[in-house]
């Protein structure tokens, strides 16, 4: 990791537009580290946005003239093509050719968020990522890249003829598979709800709302709403007990997924978790539980047993991401 990207042809606009929020920023070859250098990045609410268009509008409105580029390169939340896609938790289908007419801007492409992320994972460096789980990465084998935000992301990078290659993936809708009777419990308590239970509908922003709310009923037989970032600042404030545990319960379905995932791929190269929930919980990780979760899966235990984990700490790498993957 931390090797020097090809330089970028001309600046571009990229973007990494969640459910939630879009954060956009301005790309182009620094050339002092050689790597990529981000400016004028600006964070907005999608809610606040009728669509992709007028938000990307809204940004391009802060670039001077002579700093407004004629390319931009999109990570959306979602399932992507080239020209068009649509962001999972959002009402907006999403096409190059009117997002183009729209903002005038000369040619307008997109990307998987979490594809993104996996783009920019060989260039992070040690200081742009922390260590969950110990281990030995293999050379020439697949990283899984996994992690949970507004929805639940994974992709794969894929080592081929001496580079990368990602392969994007909706792995995050995969069935959860509960480990215990008290998570089959939690399977039940969503089911009336959800005819498909999702790794997703526990493994984001929404799934600690709905862990806390399955943790209250239990606890005092009536459901207690609390938002993701209220149980989040609970949790930290050790304020509410039951925020505690539902930050626990989480993180223990991570790590089970985190194994799962690793298996599906074949990742004896490493796992690395992204997404914009995690580092705000890092200090909640006990690394010996997560390790042993991680990697308890019966006959295949030893297969995960060397494989290291990894949490990318920085917010900017599915920007950098966008940049290096871009067609420009």
């Amino acid at each position: 990791m931390g090797m020097k990207p090809a330089p970028l042809n001309r600046p571009l606009v990229v973007a990494d537009i969640g459910g939630t929020n879009g954060r956009f920023a301005l790309a182009s070859t620094d050339t002092h580290t050689g790597g990529i250098r981000l400016d004028g990045i600006q964070r907005y609410a999608c809610r606040e946005f009728p669509s992709l268009a007028v938000m990307l509008g809204a940004y391009l409105e802060t670039l001077g003239q002579d700093d407004r580029p004629s390319e931009a390169h999109l990570a959306l939340a979602g399932p992507v093509r080239a020209t068009g896609g649509r962001i999972t938790n959002l009402d907006w289908t999403i096409d190059a050719e009117s997002v183009e007419r729209d903002t005038g801007l000369g040619t307008v492409s997109f990307l998987n968020d979490f594809a993104a992320l996996a783009h920019a994972v060989p260039w992070l460096g040690d200081s742009e990522s922390m260590v969950i789980r110990e281990g030995r990465s293999e050379k020439g084998a697949p990283i899984s890249v996994v992690g949970p935000g507004t929805g639940f992301g994974v992709a794969i990078l894929m080592p081929t003829n001496g580079n990368w290659t990602v392969v994007p993936t909706e792995g995050g809708h995969i069935g959860f598979s509960p480990s215990d009777d008290r998570e089959q419990a939690l399977v039940s308590f969503l089911q009336p709800d959800a005819v498909h239970v999702s790794v997703e509908l526990l493994m984001s922003g929404r799934g600690l709302t709905r862990i806390y709310r399955f943790l209250s009923r239990e606890a005092t037989g009536s459901v207690v709403e609390l938002s993701a970032a209220d149980i989040s600042a609970a949790a930290e404030a050790g304020t509410d007990p039951l925020a505690v545990e539902t930050v626990h319960m989480f993180l223990d379905i991570l790590a089970r997924t985190a194994g799962d995932m690793a298996l599906a791929h074949g990742a004896r190269g490493g796992v690395m978790i992204g997404g914009g929930i995690l580092p705000k919980l890092a200090h909640f990780i006990d690394r010996d539980r997560f390790a042993k979760l991680f990697s308890e899966k019966g006959p295949v235990t030893d297969y995960l047993t060397p494989i290291p984990v990894r949490l990318i700490t920085t917010d900017a790498a599915a920007l950098i991401g966008a940049a290096l993957a871009s067609p420009a």
